[in-house]
């Protein structure tokens, strides 16, 4: 394969310039099957599981850092024998001393298929040869325990490395660490200290962490055209993500198109590709757009003028409270007392259901959020998969989804960072396991014609405290 240059200029979270960037990638996408490349999965770190580590040291006042490995990819070896040529400009002293001789990696090289998967392999066994343990039920996150007040949590993506230790006096394992990367990679600070992944990690204060995206919700608005408005706390503290109109008459596919003069001016507006990068926010840091979002992503084959003017809405709001951020700590929260819960639990979890909403399909709709010292850790908003005769069908279909999440996934991931031992799940949900179950074996997905809200009455709220 050939290779070619690629030059970037790398912003940091004022949107400065902060350097730039060349880079020699090989074009892997000319790679073949089975001669150049096999197997390319490279695991990263859950979202769910970066959300609790920070919750887990805001609650017990822990540093969090971000480190950078350069040119991490270059340090990892091949797994097979790969040919590149090279050529552009200002690399004239690697022109091979004979016509038709090209070079052989070494080492792997950007831009290849197989460089994420074997670079994870190299950082993952250097890890456990430095007494790192590998979390079992997430494979990128690892943990040094020297004692009880002296641990270090590392969490990787791909290449980029977050490290939660406890306090300085005390990071003994944390200083084991660093001394073991710097004396194998060439390892610095990342640039932004408190950036990780483009989400900002502020601790502001003690026991108390902040993540938000307000530079990749600024870029965004730049990309599309869209105006920056001025943040305004006492006007959009009446906002929504969603209009008026929408909530008193849902939308449909009534609103879609018919001509193809209207399709074709539709396909004019970037509707998927806004969609898309909203979905990126509301993954990491913005769980109050996920019900407004979802029901924004079903028209995506077909939009309409309603559904464009409903997320132009959407991303209106999401301009004027782009500063908003996940807060974990004691007093991260204080509305959690108007609600009558205690939300600096291990794990709190919160499930409804909204039957028959989709007046397409007449599916309803289920949302769950966890939260985990006063801050959301996970959230679900997504339609149904199958029909609910009644609302109190409709409520079990939502509790058995929220269940799936709790039992191991969630648990088993806080039980790591506080005990670093494997163990059962956490005693506050041990109810829940059996109502999965049960659930999985009430709705077993029959198809039925449709439900109307006329057919029962019957009710039942589900919320776990």
């Amino acid at each position: 394969m050939d290779t070619k240059w690629v030059l970037k200029i790398k912003a940091n979270q004022q949107g400065l310039v902060d350097r730039f960037k060349a880079r020699l990638v090989g074009r892997g996408f000319k790679g073949i099957l089975g001669v150049d490349y096999w197997k390319t999965h490279a695991s990263v770190v859950r979202k769910e599981s970066l959300r609790l580590l920070i919750a887990h040291a805001a609650h017990n006042d822990l540093d969090h850092k971000s480190i950078d490995i350069s040119g991490a990819f270059l340090e990892a070896d091949t797994d097979r024998k790969v040919y590149v040529e090279v050529k552009g400009e200002g690399i004239d002293d690697l022109i091979p001393p004979e016509p038709g001789m090209v070079y052989c990696l070494d080492k792997s090289l950007y831009g290849i298929k197989q460089a994420p998967r074997q670079w994870m392999i190299q950082i993952t066994n250097d890890l456990l040869s430095w007494g790192f343990v590998q979390h079992r039920f997430d494979p990128c996150l690892f943990m040094k325990r020297d004692s009880e007040t002296d641990y270090c949590i590392v969490a990787l993506y791909v290449d980029d490395m977050s490290i939660t230790t406890t306090k300085a006096g005390n990071q003994k394992a944390y200083d084991s660490l660093i001394k073991s990367l710097t004396a194998r990679y060439k390892c610095s600070p990342a640039d932004d200290r408190n950036v990780y992944l483009g989400i900002r990690i502020n601790k502001t204060g003690p026991g108390h962490y902040s993540m938000d995206q307000e530079r990749y919700v600024v870029d965004l608005l730049k990309k599309y055209g869209f105006n920056l408005p001025e943040v305004n706390v006492r006007k959009y503290g009446n906002m929504t993500p969603s209009s008026v109109g929408s909530r008193a008459t849902p939308l449909t596919k009534d609103d879609c198109p018919k001509t193809q003069l209207e399709i074709d001016e539709m396909n004019k507006l970037p509707y998927r590709q806004i969609v898309g990068s909203l979905r990126h926010l509301e993954q990491w840091t913005r769980p109050d757009i996920s019900a407004a979002l979802n029901i924004l992503s079903t028209f995506q084959a077909n939009p309409g003028k309603k559904h464009w003017r409903e997320l132009s809405c959407l991303v209106k709001y999401v301009a004027a409270t782009r500063h908003m951020a996940l807060h974990y700590g004691k007093a991260a929260n204080p509305a959690s007392k108007m609600m009558g819960h205690d939300l600096n639990k291990q794990l709190e979890c919160f499930v409804d259901a909204n039957w028959g909403t989709c007046k397409d399909t007449r599916l309803s709709r289920t949302g769950y959020v966890f939260f985990s010292r006063n801050g959301c850790v996970a959230w679900r908003s997504r339609r149904q998969v199958t029909q609910a005769l009644s609302t109190c069908e409709a409520e079990f279909m939502a509790a058995s989804d929220a269940a799936c999440e709790i039992p191991v996934s969630l648990t088993e991931r806080y039980r790591a960072f506080t005990t670093g031992a494997r163990g059962t799940t956490h005693t506050e949900m041990q109810f829940i396991i059996p109502l999965g179950i049960m659930m999985r074996y009430l709705h077993s997905h029959r198809p039925c014609a449709s439900s109307d809200k006329s057919v029962c009455s019957l009710s039942v709220g589900a919320g776990f405290p």
